[in-house]
């Protein structure tokens, strides 16, 4: 065997059978060689020996009976030599392969009967495991109904991940408010983290969409420390739903009810993107300008929604201070600089703007002038 010397193995075999029939190591190894050179013994032999030895419930050969030993034998064709096996010589761990084969065999019901003997025999190191296997193939076996009542039974003995766990089962099988009932519970133990309170928000979000995501994800990112990754996870997460104009109120109903600054101003920033009336977006942009929330990569946005809805005085006062301070404007801001001092009368200023020859910033410069002046902040 050691040789792959086939042939010569299995005469040696067939020598110790004839004398000892039925011996299970034999008939074990006589069908390895069999599996290895069909020319010595064809597929109904292997199954006809491995049936033996599973029937004479040789628990260690039985549990090599397998893919990587046999690969030529189908799943079904494992199940079935393996559910010879005496009901008395088999544990936990057997019922539990049955249960295995029996699923990938597409025979659910078949499969939950396994795995309750399985769970029966439990000496309690995979309890969950094996309860998880039970409530998965009742759900699989359209037994939904009993399948929620043991997950509601058994979840007292879980603990934080497996009742997070549990829940995702069940929300796979389109038990929604059995899923948050039970997310909830788990929220609601005690000792959880802060840590576990973040993944179970997390865990819980994925599950919806909308209305009754989003809420889980601000609360989860007020776990979490602004700018971290877990924070922007859960900030991106949002974003990344909020894409069409028409959820520009849903994004600034989302702020008010944020409750870290952080995180009110990244969505009123999506708010402030999103709506489709300039004055709306100048309002929001200002209120986070005022209040130093304002990122740099956003004011020429803001500059846009402050010239489109009226207010060329807050993009003078903006540009103005930041040109005090030292700080250069992009192209882009002077363009919406020189269309604010425009609007304002400010020709002057209005052509020093956008053209090369710019004067330093004249420090004390009031924002603005009697119509037509000049002389601001050029």
């Amino acid at each position: 065997l050691a040789k792959s010397q086939w042939r010569k193995a299995t005469d040696n075999l067939r020598e110790v059978l004839a004398q000892r029939p039925h011996h299970s190591l034999a008939n074990f190894l006589l069908a390895w060689c069999y599996a290895n050179d069909p020319s010595l013994g064809d597929s109904s032999q292997v199954v006809t020996l491995l049936k033996d030895v599973a029937r004479q419930g040789a628990g260690p050969l039985a549990r090599q009976i397998t893919a990587e030993s046999f690969p030529s034998l189908s799943v079904a064709t494992r199940l079935e030599i393996l559910s010879s096996r005496p009901r008395d010589a088999m544990g936990a761990a057997d019922w539990d392969v049955l249960a295995r084969l029996a699923t990938a065999a597409d025979r659910p019901k078949e499969a939950l009967a396994h795995a309750r003997m399985a769970l029966s025999l439990d000496d309690g190191s995979l309890r969950f495991e094996r309860r998880y296997t039970v409530i998965n193939l009742m759900l699989r076996s359209e037994q939904a109904k009993e399948a929620v009542e043991s997950a509601r039974r058994w979840v007292a003995e879980a603990t934080t991940e497996q009742r997070a766990e549990l829940a995702e089962l069940v929300a796979r099988f389109g038990q929604l408010p059995t899923a948050d009932e039970l997310f909830i519970e788990a929220l609601a133990a005690k000792g959880v983290t802060a840590l576990e309170r973040y993944r179970l928000l997390c865990r819980q979000a994925a599950l919806h969409q909308g209305q009754k995501r989003w809420p889980l994800l601000i609360e989860a990112a007020e776990l979490a420390t602004p700018g971290s990754p877990r924070w922007r996870q859960c900030v991106d997460l949002i974003v990344a739903d909020l894409v069409d104009p028409s959820q520009a109120e849903t994004a600034g109903q989302l702020a008010s009810r944020a409750r870290q600054p952080a995180l009110k101003a990244r969505l009123l920033l999506t708010q402030a993107a999103l709506a489709v009336d300039p004055a709306t977006s100048a309002t929001v942009y200002r209120q986070l300008e005022t209040t130093s929330r304002l990122p740099k990569e956003d004011y020429l946005a803001a500059f846009v929604a402050w010239n489109a809805s009226s207010r060329p005085e807050q993009v003078i006062e903006t540009a103005e201070r930041w040109l005090r301070s030292g700080r250069r404007l992009e192209p882009a801001e002077l363009r919406e600089l020189s269309l604010a001092y425009r609007a304002v009368g400010r020709e002057n200023d209005a052509r020093r703007a956008v053209t090369e020859d710019r004067q330093p910033p004249l420090i004390g410069s009031p924002a603005r002038r009697p119509r037509g002046s000049g002389m601001g902040m050029w």
